[in-house]
């Protein structure tokens, strides 16, 4: 960092203002002036940057405004501003080379409740080649991760009900709507032979007729007849003429139970389609919103440049990945309501069908459905659409959701510690991270969420994304076993996993990992991380459950450091251990067994489990 007046003398001079410039290789790439009771200035329109871009960041703050700052990009603090510089300057790099998505440029300085905001610019990144391989190695495994995890959630009883007895798929709505459109042409033709002449079985009925000798007749019939006009009596009181009463009539009923299963198959094929639709329909609006504020703002970045077609780093990467676009979206999202529409409109075109009430016995074969070659093909579709009426898991939506790199590394490693655990310890018992739209469930691991997974001895292993360790004060009035020092904001590790007899379990012990999206890894970083093992603690007998402490960076070229690699391979549980490790989202292969083994010998430390 440089203070020097050089900075100042080329910056406008306004005593009262502050002003904040990016200069990057053809020269200015931002400026923004505003005046000390505009504070905190909120940029409202992203800056459009390539990663590989150099720049540099020069601030001049008034004379009254003075004070112990820091400049942030994202979550990284890349400049600290002693307490009596004016002006400043960062050194001239490339800041963003492992970016991709949105980031942000925050200027904070240290005020009575902690960092306060001065001022904040929006930035939308195009990555690099390493970065956009990354990215999609992350999202290729994360749709893996969630459908395994579906397949947990499926399997719990209070979803069985509402998902079908199918198996869980990840959600491709152009194969789907083949498959449903498949349905509809063969269920089509094959009712539309059944309706010719559909089966019928002889049942009694309640009319009103007139009475003749063997009729059954109701308790009420007494009462119908003194009541009908139509009954006539001579002087002595006897019956001359009897009128209508209701009597139980043998009649050809066509509602059998074939035909209510044949009707219930259909609408829940109809049911499936208006899911799909509205799944379709809600990422659709979010794919468009993404998809604007990325095409608006590399528009108007790169406005009046010449871009060549096969120059592919000026578009987009939502584009450049294939994401699916928002029209496309739509147009199914209109195909599978017309198609749910089209299966209704079945159901109602055929009155055996139309008048068919809910099914009342188990569906399986009958000799109704095997005896008739036209019933014999219904049944055989209803069979194969059960099988595939499962639920659907969607895995595009974290595309949206993280589209920042440093996030959707964040999760990535969260979601590859779940994988783990799975492994060694079968499918979590507790814990909701999904929200379901009809048959497709949408991933809803935000921070927060705390999946359980059983272990051997007693003990449970819960995995928490983003928890929050707020101050004792705080903490004591929410009533949570654990509590932050040395601090007057919450501290939210990115994963903690915990072994503990019970939720309220104050002798619990965690190990924390903090994902740190940057190739450049040095030693020194590990200086920037929270101080979680001394700052968590028990606030009723000072007890810190906090064991272990790691760093992920997806620097490709670097080892294990530990703070004690001698005793590391003791599994001790007395020790206290800090850590960095590469985890390549792109070598996952070659990297992913420092994360098992983190996670192994900390289950072998505090859960008794033996090692893998």
């Amino acid at each position: 960092m440089t203070t020097s007046a050089s900075i100042a003398a080329s910056m406008t001079q306004n005593p009262n203002s502050f002003e904040l410039r990016l200069t990057g290789p053809e020269g200015l790439l931002f400026r923004r002036v505003w005046d000390v009771l505009q504070s905190p200035w909120i940029e409202s329109e992203p800056l459009a940057i390539r990663a590989e871009t150099p720049f540099a960041v020069a601030i001049r703050r008034p004379n009254d405004q003075r004070g112990p700052a820091r400049l942030r990009l994202g979550d990284e603090s890349i400049e600290s501003v002693p307490a009596a510089a004016g002006g400043f300057e960062t050194d001239y790099r490339t800041w963003l080379r492992d970016e991709l998505g949105e980031s942000r440029l925050i200027l904070e300085r240290r005020g009575a409740r902690g960092q306060e905001v001065l001022f904040e610019l929006p930035l939308i990144v195009e990555p690099r080649q390493e970065v956009a391989d990354d990215y999609r190695a992350m999202i290729a495994e994360v749709s893996a991760v969630h459908e395994g995890l579906a397949r947990d959630v499926a399997g719990r009883s209070q979803f069985r009900a509402g998902i079908g007895s199918g198996e869980v798929g990840l959600l491709d709505p152009q194969i789907e709507l083949i498959r449903l459109d498949a349905f509809y042409r063969r269920l089509e033709t094959a009712i539309a032979l059944i309706a010719e002449q559909p089966s019928v079985t002889l049942d009694r009925a309640w009319r009103l007729a007139r009475y003749r000798g063997g009729d059954r007749v109701d308790a009420s019939a007494t009462a119908t007849i003194a009541r009908d006009p139509g009954v006539s009596v001579d002087r002595s009181g006897r019956l001359t003429s009897l009128g209508k009463i209701r009597v139980r009539l043998p009649v050809l009923s066509d509602d059998l139970p074939e035909h209510r299963h044949i009707a219930e198959g259909i609408r829940r094929l109809a049911n499936r389609a208006k899911d799909l639709a509205r799944h379709c329909e809600q990422a659709a609006d979010e794919i468009a919103a993404e998809q604007y504020r990325w095409s608006s703002a590399v528009a108007r970045r790169f406005e009046g440049e010449r871009e060549s077609a096969a120059d592919s780093s000026r578009t987009s990467l939502p584009d450049r990945l294939g994401l699916p676009r928002a029209e496309a979206l739509g147009r199914r999202s209109e195909d599978a309501r017309k198609l749910a529409d089209e299966f209704l409109a079945l159901v109602r075109g055929h009155r055996f069908l139309a008048e068919a009430g809910p099914p009342r016995t188990p569906f399986g074969p009958t000799p109704a459905f095997l005896g008739r070659t036209a019933y014999r093909e219904v049944f055989s579709i209803l069979v194969e659409a059960k099988r595939f009426s499962g639920v659907l898991v969607d895995g595009d939506d974290v595309r949206v959701s993280y589209q920042g790199m440093a996030k959707l590394y964040e999760y990535w490693c969260f979601l590859r510690v779940l994988r783990r655990l799975r492994e060694r310890l079968g499918a979590a018992t507790g814990g909701e991270g999904f929200t379901q739209i009809g048959e497709v469930l949408r991933t809803d691991l935000k921070p927060g969420v705390t999946l359980i997974f059983k272990a051997p001895g007693g003990f449970e292993v819960a995995a928490t994304y983003e928890p929050e360790f707020h101050p004792k004060r705080e903490a004591a009035a929410r009533r949570d076993r654990f509590a932050a020092s040395l601090t007057t904001t919450p501290i939210r590790p990115d994963i903690v996993v915990e072994v503990r007899k019970n939720a309220r379990d104050r002798a619990s012990k965690m190990l924390v990992l903090d994902a740190k999206s940057t190739e450049d890894f040095h030693t020194r970083k590990l200086r920037d991380i929270t101080d979680y093992a001394r700052q968590i603690h028990d606030p009723h007998d000072g007890c810190q459950p906090v064991r272990q402490v790691f760093l992920l960076h997806r620097g490709r070229e670097k080892r294990l450091q530990l703070n004690v690699p001698e005793r590391f391979l003791d599994c001790r549980p007395d020790l206290s251990i800090l850590g960095a490790f590469p985890c390549v989202p792109s070598a996952k292969d070659r990297h992913s067994d420092l994360l098992n083994d983190i996670l192994d010998r900390f289950l072998a430390a505090f859960a008794g489990l033996p090692a893998s």
